[in-house]
Formats: C-alpha cells, structure tokens, sequence
C-alpha cells in the first residue's frame, strides 16, 4: 500500500522517529510497549499501528509535506 507515492513503511519510520526527536517516545518505552502487545497476540504489523496511534494522539498537530 502507498499513501501519495510514500511507503506505509516509511511513514511509520518517520512518525516513531519523529515522536523519538521530540521527546515523545523513547526507545526503551516503544519496545517494551511493543513487546506487551505481541504477548497480548497483536501480530507485528497491528502492533506497530498501534504503538503508532499512540504516539499519533501525542501530537498536538501533525504536518505531512510532500
């Protein structure tokens, strides 16, 4: 899937780096949240959508330029 001509993989990577930047998030905090949603039986891709609402609801604002 592509969102105008950008990976999903890739927006992912930039929003986690993004919230990691800002202070948001930080790596330990993402992989043990990650970590608790594979045990709850979320596959990786959902659980990476999930860690990336999280973070999302975070923002007071989020600007994509393309």
């Amino acid at each position: 899937m592509k969102v105008r001509g950008v990976e999903k993989a890739e927006v992912v990577e930039a929003l986690l780096g993004y919230a990691w930047l800002g202070g948001i998030l930080d790596a330990e905090r993402g992989v043990r949240r990650l970590a608790e949603l594979l045990r709850k039986g979320y596959t990786l891709e959902d659980g990476l959508v999930e860690l990336v609402n999280s973070v999302v609801s975070g923002f007071d604002e989020v600007k994509v330029e393309v």
